[in-house]
């Protein structure tokens, strides 16, 4: 769902190593019980289809640069976070929010890369360094992000992001088509309510093909969180992730799966998405608010009838009061039970570079909105590692659209089964469309 950044997300955090390797430490002892061994290790230069790397030497080479390359992704899709946070929230100024695609064109045509930032931007920033985080999440997060670099580093990250974004909204791109400008930019960890309906599309049609199918095993890749979108953020309760409880929710609605066996994993390179996880099953109240980053106006009747059912299998529903500025969107309130919040674990991994050994062997396999952002060889690091951890006769459920995908599967022995394309807006406006590819192991 690329166009309109609805879900777009991938992983992203900065941390240190000492850091990095005590949260998957943690989260490798926390969902052993649930793969029962299995321990991560990285991809191999005889795990690959011949011809797909000249030789090991060469191979371990690009592993190298691919690690490095993802640190600095990394950085730079935290920072897009940041500066996205900076123009819109209200929770450290009552400035009215700047939409970012507007402050771009304003910026790029008004100033060289480097000069001033609008006046604007620059008392946003200013109260953001001032503010006082509390108990509020985002801020102290992006506050964090800055410690010790002040305003400068603030100036030029905006300069950077606004210099994409310009790019990307008047396609005014100088070597790549707007949608190959992804595979260049940071990761993000965007995620929002619009981006599970493909996938439940997806399970609906394995059920009429597969009306015996059983999905009790089930991979998340890169379920992320909703931490600062590009656009439309909407902060008012701390960050959450929904696509593992969306998609259990429809696993057990369509009967794809038994209630007592259903397990969700889910891998992330964040771990703030993975410590979401682990601390979600242990909260007093498991909840999680649910509000359509669309208005109720521009979506689909199919959308609304997917939201209104959502949730139900999985805990009880709850009113959500919405403030006036979003009464017009889509809103509820659902309290996960507690057998469902423990089936859902989560760890660290990067899909480029590692896979489970042994297989678990899962029934499914969602990777939504995340093959957006790599390139033809990272496309097959990525299909050979998910390949390896599903079971034969499993699937792969994604939403990336590109004629290589196809080929770089069969190769692998996934077999294409489907794509369709959906709409999620209606109305006034650009219509919203995403997109859902089926593939089946051999």
């Amino acid at each position: 769902m690329k166009h309109g950044e609805y879900g777009v997300r991938h992983a992203v955090y900065l941390i240190s190593v000492k850091s990095y390797w005590t949260t998957l430490f943690f989260t490798m002892w926390l969902s052993s019980s649930y793969l029962n061994g299995q321990q991560p290790r990285h991809i191999r230069f005889q795990d690959l289809p011949a011809g797909w790397a000249e030789s090991e030497s060469s191979f371990n080479r690009a592993i190298a640069e691919l690690e490095r390359r993802t640190r600095e992704r990394l950085l730079e899709g935290e920072n897009d976070h940041l500066i996205a946070y900076l123009l819109q929230s209200a929770r450290f100024t009552t400035e009215p929010k700047i939409e970012p695609a507007l402050s771009a064109m304003e910026y790029m045509r008004a100033n060289a890369p480097a000069g001033p930032v609008p006046a604007a931007v620059a008392w946003r920033m200013d109260r953001f360094l001032k503010a006082r985080p509390g108990d509020d999440v985002r801020l102290a997060y992006f506050q964090r992000l800055v410690a010790g670099r002040g305003k400068p580093y603030l100036i030029a990250e905006y300069a950077r992001t606004m210099r994409f974004l310009y790019e990307k909204e008047s396609g005014q791109t100088k070597n790549l088509p707007p949608a190959d400008l992804y595979q260049e930019r940071g990761y993000a960890t965007d995620t929002q309510v619009e981006a599970n309906f493909a996938v439940w599309t997806a399970l609906s049609v394995l059920k009429s093909l597969q009306p015996g199918l059983r999905t009790d095993r089930i991979l998340i890749v890169g379920p992320g969180l909703d931490l600062a979108p590009r656009t439309g953020l909407i902060d008012l309760f701390p960050p959450q992730s929904y696509q593992p409880f969306a998609v259990a929710d429809a696993a057990l609605s369509l009967g794809l799966a038994r209630r007592e066996r259903l397990r969700v994993h889910a891998l992330d390179i964040n771990p703030m998405v993975v410590g979401f996880f682990r601390d979600f099953s242990r909260r007093a109240g498991r909840r999680l608010n649910l509000i359509s980053g669309l208005r109720r106006d521009q979506l689909s009747s199919d959308f609304q009838d997917y939201f209104r059912q959502l949730g139900r299998q999985i805990g009880s529903e709850e009113r959500l009061e919405l403030p006036p500025a979003l009464a017009a969107h889509l809103g509820k309130s659902v309290a996960i039970r507690q057998e469902v919040a423990q089936a859902v674990t989560a760890a660290a991994m990067n899909i480029l570079t590692e896979r489970y050994d042994p297989s678990p062997k899962y029934d499914l396999v969602v990777a939504a909105n995340i093959l957006v952002y790599f390139n033809a060889q990272e496309l097959r690091l990525a299909l050979a590692n998910i390949c390896s951890m599903l079971r034969p006769g499993g699937y792969l459920v994604h939403n990336e659209v590109r004629p290589e995908l196809e080929e770089f599967g069969l190769a692998l022995g996934l077999v294409p089964v489907q794509a369709r394309t959906i709409q999620l807006s209606a109305g006034a406006g650009k219509p919203l469309f995403d997109s859902l590819i089926i593939q089946r192991r051999n």
